[in-house]
């Protein structure tokens, strides 16, 4: 058996170890790395990058408090996909109508990370702000606490499901 034969073996075999096992393993520092992702994505409101980091399969659903009784809705990749739009087009809209350019700030605080024995999902509890506004007045303030359910297939990390509360401050149309 010449080198050759064997350099290629060794890639072979790490090839089928990594799609079957090592492509799927989570730990502390991947997870963060998709909230950076995230955090990033939004800062460049990029609404495409926001999605490519959810699961085809992605589900959930949120519990939301603006004046009212608190109203318990569920979601789908669609639709958290139209809701960071959503987002991004309100910014928009306050700019239209005040005349002002205005930030949009959104944090992430990560509050824990709990990876299962597999370290092929990742539970994780997360306190996520929106803000929208100016220096001088906050027109718009949405805070979420959260918990996501986070994978990794082949490499990459993305989200599969979120259950959590969202209650609005201050909101101006």
């Amino acid at each position: 058996m010449n080198i050759k034969t064997i350099a290629i073996a060794i890639l072979a075999g790490y090839g089928i170890w990594y799609t079957a096992a090592g492509g799927k393993q989570l730990d502390e520092r991947k997870v963060s790395a998709l909230y950076g992702e995230l955090y990033s994505a939004y800062a460049k409101a990029d609404e495409k990058a926001i999605c490519a980091l959810y699961g085809d399969e992605l589900a959930g659903g949120f519990t939301s408090r603006v004046r009212s009784p608190l109203v318990y809705a569920d979601f789908n990749k669609a639709q958290a996909c139209a809701s960071s739009g959503d987002f991004f087009r309100l910014k928009q809209q306050l700019e239209a109508a005040t005349g002002k350019t205005l930030y949009a700030n959104v944090d992430l605080s990560i509050k824990s990370i709990s990876i299962s024995s597999d370290k092929k999902t990742a539970t994780v509890d997360v306190l996520v702000e929106r803000r929208i506004g100016t220096p001088q007045e906050l027109m718009f303030d949405m805070r979420s606490t959260q918990t996501d359910v986070v994978q990794r297939d082949f490499g990459k990390a993305f989200f599969t499901r979120s259950e959590g509360s969202v209650n609005f401050y201050k909101s101006r149309p």
